[in-house]
């Protein structure tokens, strides 16, 4: 059973007692926290609503593609440069589900791959588009869609195969590649999309370039392309208004971050912990009052918005640390 300093350092820190010695644990959280703040993303893609949604056919010729955002340079994987089969993507939305068109290019002389049928089988040894989708914008689970260009379908919770989605895709091919048309209901995601809030996303494809597969992705996950915190972000509706959103989010989650740690503090740590609180807050403020300032923004805003919500997020992580160390340090020794 723990002792009283291991009773009070549990509380403090928010962690179960477990029998390994206190001076391990510090060690141990300290990692945890710099890992979890440094979780930003510095691409966002504007999804832009329509009253007419495209039909699902393949040809990419309706009029609400015409205004959608284009991601136009998908990356290697191995190289990290421009990838030699072109891809480009384009989503739109409406209030039933998010559609998309992908554009899959191939190099001159090389030919399109699809052999597999079917759902949920080998559709990565062809030539595939890959959607992941993190719907609840937190960077923990996902979901994962591919298709290749027959149609060929493949969809799991993360991992999990068992999970079916209620989504539809139209291929057509091309000269030197194919298209594809995907629509995603929202309801298949158990979401309901409305505004002011931001999903994250990647969008990855595989291309036989000769003898091999080259792999791109819309967002350098790393090796893996299942890290879900390294996916960009999708804003449905007026950027403006989802990113006023996110900063009355993160004022709540400090308050309530706060709040809980002071009533397990002794009073000059909680006033520490209060003190960090209201800089923070204070923060968030003036960045909202620069952001309502301003008549619209764009994606190439985000970044450097997204960025200063994570240097407060940040800060203010390391001060409650302090105010986490200097509790430990004054508790009696040797109990």
């Amino acid at each position: 059973m723990p002792g009283r300093s291991e009773s009070v350092l549990c509380s403090v820190f928010g962690v179960q007692w477990n029998p390994f010695p206190l001076r391990a644990v510090p060690a141990m959280l300290l990692v945890l926290t710099f890992v979890t703040a440094a979780t930003a993303s510095s691409t966002v893609y504007v999804v832009k609503s329509t009253d007419a949604p495209p039909t699902l056919d393949g040809a990419l010729d309706e009029a609400c593609w015409n205004n959608a955002q284009t991601i136009s340079e998908l990356t290697s994987r191995d190289t990290g440069k421009p990838a030699q089969a072109t891809t480009l993507v384009k989503m739109v939305c409406d209030g039933k589900a998010l559609y998309l068109a992908a554009e899959c290019l191939l190099p001159e002389g090389e030919k399109v791959v699809a052999e597999a049928v079917g759902r949920d089988g080998p559709v990565f040894n062809d030539d595939c588009i890959e959607i992941f989708l993190d719907v609840e914008g937190k960077g923990k689970t996902y979901y994962h869609l591919a298709a290749n260009s027959r149609g060929a379908q493949y969809d799991a919770l993360r991992f999990n195969l068992a999970w079916d989605g209620d989504w539809q895709v139209a291929c057509k091919q091309i000269e030197r590649g194919w298209t594809a048309e995907v629509r995603i209901p929202f309801h298949a995601l158990q979401v309901t999309r409305t505004g002011g809030h931001l999903w994250r996303a990647n969008v990855c494809r595989v291309a036989w370039v000769g003898a091999a597969t080259e792999i791109s992705r819309w967002r350098d996950t790393g090796p893996s392309s299942h890290m879900p915190h390294r996916f960009g972000e999708l804003a449905f509706g007026d950027l403006l208004t989802n990113v006023l959103t996110i900063l009355e989010y993160q004022a709540e989650a400090i308050r309530s971050e706060t709040a809980a740690l002071s009533a397990l503090l002794n009073q000059n740590a909680g006033t520490g912990a209060s003190a960090s609180r209201d800089e923070a807050l204070a923060r968030i403020d003036a960045l909202r009052e620069s952001v309502e300032s301003r008549t619209e923004l764009n994606a190439r805003d985000w970044p450097a918005i997204s960025a200063d919500i994570e240097d407060i997020v940040s800060s203010l992580r390391n001060s409650l640390w302090k105010v986490r160390m200097d509790v430990l340090d004054s508790l009696p020794k040797g109990e």
